[in-house]
């Protein structure tokens, strides 16, 4: 099993969340804005710890480690596409995942290797040299999916990742997620959107509301 959470709650965010989820599965998480989706995927990222249950990854109890060994983790295990940017726009493109890299301690060479196949998975790698202020809305939304990719995690979460973006970036956003399927990743998105209502290859649909497991 991949990924277990048992009876997890989280103040009045969450309560009592019990999923399994296993390898190379695709997830949607459905519920409003305030259901209590990111609290979830917070949670699983380890960003925040549980008020009560356990969230197990592979076996180790990451609800347990310290702040050392989650940050340890999140590096090797997981990617986080956001809604938001929290980019460095006067970067170019290349350089805002130089510091992703960095925090793995490989020579440059392999850094460098790492950053351009993200890059090119996440269909942004012509505008590698690019300053972030000159991308489009959609072309940063593929910088964050390579920032998320970079270190080639088992886990990818996903919050809200359509909701700042067109139907033509949308839609290049589900090509790379089924991609990424394919490449045996475990994915997770958070969304009210209905563009993923009908998405192709989708294992299990939960829904939340109101921090409660429908």
């Amino acid at each position: 099993m991949m990924i277990e959470l048992k009876s997890v709650s989280k103040q009045e965010a969450i309560h009592n969340i019990s999923i399994k989820i296993k390898k190379n599965e695709l997830i949607i998480l459905h519920g409003v804005s305030g259901s209590g989706k990111s609290t979830l995927l917070h949670i699983i990222a380890s960003f925040s710890k549980p008020s009560s249950g356990s969230v197990f990854i592979s076996g180790e109890d990451i609800s347990k480690f310290t702040d050392y060994h989650a940050a340890n983790y999140r590096k090797k295990t997981i990617g986080y596409i956001t809604q938001n940017f929290y980019l460095f726009e006067t970067l170019t493109v290349y350089q805002n995942l130089l510091p992703s890299t960095t925090l793995t301690h490989t020579s440059l060479k392999t850094q460098e290797q790492a950053i351009l196949k993200a890059l090119k998975m996440a269909k942004i790698d012509h505008k590698a040299n690019t300053t972030v202020h000159h991308l489009s809305g959609g072309e940063k939304q593929r910088l964050i999916i390579a920032r998320a990719l970079v270190n080639n995690p088992e886990i990818i979460l996903c919050d809200e990742p359509t909701a700042n973006l067109d139907a033509k970036n949308s839609n290049v956003f589900l090509s790379i997620i089924q991609e990424l399927k394919a490449l045996g990743k475990t994915i997770i998105i958070a969304t009210h959107d209905p563009l993923f209502d009908n998405l192709k290859d989708v294992d299990k649909k939960f829904i939340l509301q109101d921090g409660h497991l429908e």
